[in-house]
């Protein structure tokens, strides 16, 4: 196999590279041509596992993609990419193997975005009971509440603001409360949020005060975050550690010990040459 030959086969793969993941970005993708999608994507949806289908259904809800043709646009282009590769290499082996491992890349990207998402929003939560404490105690319900403390402007909406914004809205139509707040948990998947749903619940059928909830689901979380924090706190010797092994301590021991092993070399030195 000659030079060239791998030159142009690097080149390809990173011209596919680059397209690939311009395609995948939200922006471009929601671009594509619908009617195309569609009709490469109905048979080729027919070919998954029931299971497989239904988890990137899920996922993809998770992931605030929610229109009606996101699961076709990631299956159009998680199909565009193994047939790009397997095209974009020599078609062999091991490019069949590249583009199998490049039809799960989506997956591991959506994750990702997923963990994000959900970092985001249990960092915020805190922040938002209590300011919905606040408007209780001011003397709102609940449901105004919601409304008073998501921004108005669109730019600074945070993930969490997202889905309140669903939740308000859902309330708003006139659902059920006890369904508003489970379709809320199922959006986000966060335990923080099915812990405050079911408390909300709990006070709607027995009659709880919310600020009361509120006050306690706050006090919960505060506690929660210093526990995480006193764990984190706790590895951070060991986590040190590997770094004060393997980096600072042979510097320190170079400088340390090596003016006195220069000295104890050149003492060796001259008695063997006496």
């Amino acid at each position: 196999m000659s030079n060239n030959y791998i030159i142009n086969e690097l080149i390809s793969f990173g011209i596919f590279l680059i397209t690939y993941i311009y395609i995948f970005s939200k922006n471009f993708s929601r671009q594509l041509n619908i009617a195309i999608m569609i009709n490469l994507i109905d048979d080729f949806s027919k070919l998954l596992p029931a299971n497989y289908a239904s988890y990137l259904k899920l996922r993809l809800f998770t992931g605030n993609y929610r229109q009606n043709n996101d699961y076709e646009r990631l299956l159009f282009i998680k199909l565009l990419g193994c047939i790009l590769i397997f095209l974009f290499l020599a078609l062999n082996i091991i490019s069949f193997m590249v583009s199998i491992s490049f039809f799960f890349l989506p997956d591991i990207l959506l994750n990702q975005h997923i963990k994000r998402r959900q970092t985001l929003i249990k960092l915020e939560l805190p922040k938002k009971i209590d300011l919905l404490l606040l408007c209780v105690d001011a003397g709102l319900s609940l449901d105004s509440s919601l409304s008073k403390i998501i921004p108005e402007n669109l730019k600074y909406l945070t993930p969490l603001d997202e889905e309140l914004t669903y939740l308000t809205k859902d309330l708003l139509f006139g659902l059920n409360k006890e369904i508003a707040y489970s379709e809320f948990y199922k959006r986000t998947q966060v335990t923080e949020i099915a812990s405050l749903t079911s408390a909300l619940m709990q006070s709607n059928r027995l009659g709880i005060s919310v600020a009361i909830i509120l006050r306690n689901q706050s006090d919960y979380l505060v506690n929660k975050t210093a526990k995480l924090l006193e764990a984190k706190a706790q590895k951070l010797p060991i986590l040190m550690a590997f770094p004060l092994w393997f980096f600072i301590m042979p510097a320190l021991l170079i400088i340390v010990l090596g003016p006195s092993l220069m000295l104890f070399f050149d003492q060796i030195r001259i008695i063997k040459g006496n």
